[in-house]
């Protein structure tokens, strides 16, 4: 749904703005939820049908909803930590030389340990493995 910033009004509940939830103005039972997260910015619209203070409240849940799915989901199709590393190299704007540092880096300390696991099964351990590893191997003065 195209946004157009002049249909749609802040929301308030018992005298204080909701941050990050847009009513339209010709349809009170629609929503515009937006959530930006570092410098991410999401949007989702609904149309919800209780009233009144019921309709507010439900619009706070389904908002806190989406911003714990974005949170959660930024990642959720990448399957394993070396899928997460691809898209992250692909979305980011970076010159050649920084994208072979970066590749080399993955490469040669990450990919071993991490590389195939699933993201969901990373643990703090497996990080201390990789900085120990690389400590190891990092250049004597």
């Amino acid at each position: 749904m195209p946004y157009n910033s002049k249909e749609w009004e802040s929301v308030s509940y018992r005298s204080n703005k909701l941050i990050g939830i847009k009513k339209h103005k010709k349809n009170p039972q629609k929503f515009m939820l937006e959530v930006n997260i570092k410098k991410l910015r999401k949007r989702k619209f609904i149309t919800l049908e209780n009233k009144g203070e019921e309709l507010i409240r439900e619009v706070m849940e389904q908002h806190s909803l989406f911003r714990l799915e974005i949170k959660q989901g930024y990642f959720i199709e990448a399957k394993s930590f070396e899928d997460m590393f691809k898209r992250m190299m692909m979305i980011k704007n970076i010159s050649y030389n920084w994208r072979k540092m970066q590749e080399a880096a993955f490469t040669n300390h990450i990919s071993k340990f991490i590389g195939q696991k699933n993201l969901r099964d990373i643990r703090v351990y497996d990080i201390d493995e990789i900085m120990i590893n690389a400590r190891d191997k990092a250049p004597r003065k």
